[in-house]
């Protein structure tokens, strides 16, 4: 129950992160890199739900027309916050 949580709070969480690298890449004139990393994360957020992660970063960047090291970057910036979250809730425990 407590892993559905986070990961519940990692995927809202995320959602948002990937709203201000989006909105912020755009401000910055890097609007693909900022759609690839804003994908890395959304697709890093789902860790806990789905695998081949390898796979889905291919094709997110291969679909957005951008390298993979941004979508790549975004998974790990996902994982960062599922961390956070989880250390949170270890701590409440």
């Amino acid at each position: 129950m407590r892993v559905a949580r986070i990961q519940r709070e990692t995927v809202g969480a995320c959602l948002l992160l990937t709203g201000a690298i989006i909105v912020g890449a755009g401000i910055a004139g890097q609007p693909l890199i900022g759609a690839g990393l804003g994908a890395g994360v959304v697709l890093g957020s789902l860790n806990g739900f789905t695998a081949m992660f390898t796979i889905l970063a291919l094709i997110a960047a291969r679909l957005l027309g951008v390298s993979v090291w941004p979508v790549a970057i975004g998974m790990g910036l996902a994982q960062l916050v599922m961390v956070g979250f989880g250390v949170r809730q270890g701590m409440r425990a």
